[in-house]
């Protein structure tokens, strides 16, 4: 790491601090609703559409006994379906319902609208900044192997 990208420990860790509260404001779910397992879990089968439970553990980097804890919790509240392949029936595979998909999208539009109303605040050239720098975090974080 270079000393002149971080210039203190103490720099460091406040803003992770404020990351982490900006992530919470934007968050797309309230924590009542749903676990963040749960959430991520929801948002993979929604872009990948049906997944195994093997697919959905690595996947989303958690073990097959945490996927299956959370799948089990979501079928109960009727926002996943699990249903055993007919030609090989250890195979559970797993898709969101009509309810999950729609709550996936109200999460949707609740972080569209509060990020609407925070980037408002920002003048056009601070908002091109922001997606500058968040834009080459992100590439920082891929080349050194961060989020696979």
């Amino acid at each position: 790491m270079r000393k002149d990208t971080v210039h203190t420990y103490m720099e460091t860790e406040h803003l992770a601090e404020e990351l982490l509260t900006l992530t919470r404001i934007i968050r797309p779910l309230r924590t009542a609703e749903m676990t963040p397992q749960q959430y991520w879990l929801m948002r993979y089968l929604d872009k990948h559409g049906s997944a195994s439970l093997g697919e959905l553990a690595h996947g989303l980097g958690i073990s097959p006994g945490s996927a299956t804890t959370a799948c089990k919790r979501l079928e109960k509240a009727e926002l996943i379906t699990r249903q055993r392949r007919t030609d090989d029936e250890r195979v559970v595979h797993i898709a969101l319902t009509e309810q999950g998909e729609a709550l996936i999208e109200a999460g949707r539009k609740r972080r569209r609208t509060v990020l609407m109303s925070l980037l408002g605040e920002l003048s056009a050239e601070e908002q091109e900044q922001l997606q500058h720098l968040i834009g080459r975090l992100l590439e920082v974080a891929e080349a050194q192997g961060f989020g696979e």
